[in-house]
């Protein structure tokens, strides 16, 4: 028996089980390529989506006043992180009956800082109040509470 042409049929396997291993990675390399080509298009979409974050802090200093007080307000806005400077805030006082007081409005500092007071009327009415502060579209508020003090002569 003549072993020649098995050795050559083996050959021919062997070769064309390479050539089919060289088409699926040819095959393979083409899938990757496209698939690089959506990852940057959609990367390239990504980086034109652009999230910023807006806070605007306020608070008072102290959690409750009476007649003749005066609440200080005080706050910061950033963005990203970053202070704003020269931003406005606008401050709102609501008291317990719903009825709105506007403040003059406040402006950042350098440091994203802004400050403000309020002279508590002698007709506040007791109860809660909230203060709220808006700046860049972003609105935040704090209660304080005024209680009611009266003086009785000895």
């Amino acid at each position: 028996m003549d072993l020649l042409p098995l050795v050559l049929s083996g050959e021919i396997v062997l070769a064309a089980l390479v050539l089919i291993l060289i088409f699926m990675l040819i095959q393979v390399l083409r899938m990757l390529r496209k698939t690089r080509r959506m990852l940057i298009q959609v990367w390239n979409l990504l980086k034109k989506i652009v999230v910023t974050v807006t806070v605007v802090a306020v608070k008072t200093d102290a959690a409750s006043y009476a007649h003749g007080a005066t609440v200080k307000i005080s706050g910061y806005v950033t963005t990203d992180g970053k202070p704003q400077a020269n931003e406005t805030v606008t401050l709102k006082i609501t008291d317990p009956s719903s009825d709105e007081t506007d403040l003059p409005d406040a402006t950042t500092a350098d440091d994203g800082t802004f400050a403000s007071s309020w002279d508590v009327p002698s007709d506040a009415v007791p109860g809660t109040y909230t203060l709220e502060a808006t700046a860049k579209g972003m609105t935040n508020t704090v209660t304080f509470t005024f209680k009611q003090t009266k003086f009785i002569p000895e």
